[in-house]
């Protein structure tokens, strides 16, 4: 009994990181090669944001972070730069800056084809 109530209080206590969003962090200029921190976000933060600041040379700088908001899209572009926000909501999709699929969604199609096919092949 006491063994079931340890794991149920280590259970209970993992939860929370387990459940919190995972962003890459990069709050300095940088690119996806020199922003390899990974951060638990806080529980209000639902979206991994990354900003995409481009110079009137075409020199780029990504700012990666956890996020309680985002709006996607080009904040502005002009003849000096422009600056483009993208948004994501699973864990460690802002790798590249590029909205929508991850290897997480990859994955997660991988695992249900294999619970169909083993289902299938149950009911035959």
């Amino acid at each position: 009994m006491a063994t079931l109530n340890i794991a149920l209080v280590v259970g209970a206590l993992c939860m929370g990181t387990a459940l919190s969003l995972q962003c890459y962090m990069c709050l300095t200029p940088g690119t996806n090669s020199n922003c390899p921190i990974k951060t638990n976000c806080e529980a209000k933060e639902t979206f991994c944001k990354t900003l995409l600041s481009t110079n009137s040379t075409g020199h780029e700088s990504e700012y990666k972070s956890c996020a309680v908001n985002c709006k996607e899209g080009p904040v502005f572009s002009s003849s000096i730069g422009s600056l483009d926000i993208s948004c994501c909501r699973t864990d460690l999709c802002n790798i590249s800056g590029a909205p929508g699929g991850t290897c997480s969604s990859a994955l997660l199609s991988l695992a249900l084809a294999l619970i169909s096919l083993y289902l299938r092949n149950i009911s035959l």
